[in-house]
């Protein structure tokens, strides 16, 4: 379960400024989150993972919706909350300045949005789940899991 829009702002050749104005940079805007990651490389090894995650009714959404190669058939979406973003700010020497995670949409997903895909996860070979996923849901998750051996 899991993904996110990542941006990422660039600060020029000047020192990136804390105060009320824009600091000149270049801003780019990428795919990511650990288990869209690892889901996108089983796909490109011919292997069908059921990716499990959600998405607002954003632009971010859309263009993860269009952008993710594989089935959509685990996505959730949801109307009142935004795809997940996280925004890294580097300086000029590609250190990190500051970021932020807006990931609330994860909260969303509670046990029985997941007992709808337990007939997948019950015959996968494996596994992954995000870290930002709320507690009951990872202990369910966890548990269906146990249930049938599934690493």
């Amino acid at each position: 379960c899991g993904w996110r829009c990542h941006n990422r702002f660039y600060g020029k050749d000047n020192i990136i400024e804390y105060n009320e104005g824009t600091n000149p940079g270049r801003i780019m805007t990428s795919f990511g989150g650990v288990a869209r990651n690892i889901a996108e490389c089983m796909a490109r090894l011919e292997v069908d993972p059921l990716f499990i995650s959600a998405v607002g009714p954003d632009l971010h959404g859309l263009k993860l919706k269009e952008n993710f190669k594989q089935s959509n058939k685990g996505l959730l979406e949801y109307t009142d909350c935004s795809t997940a973003t996280y925004c890294l700010v580097l300086d000029h020497l590609g250190e990190t300045y500051c970021a932020i995670g807006d990931m609330d949409i994860f909260s969303k997903i509670e046990p029985h949005d997941v007992l709808q895909f337990a007939d997948h996860i019950r015959n996968a070979p494996l596994l992954c789940i995000d870290g930002n996923l709320r507690v009951d849901t990872i202990k369910f998750i966890c548990e269906l899991c146990k249930e049938h051996s599934i690493p």
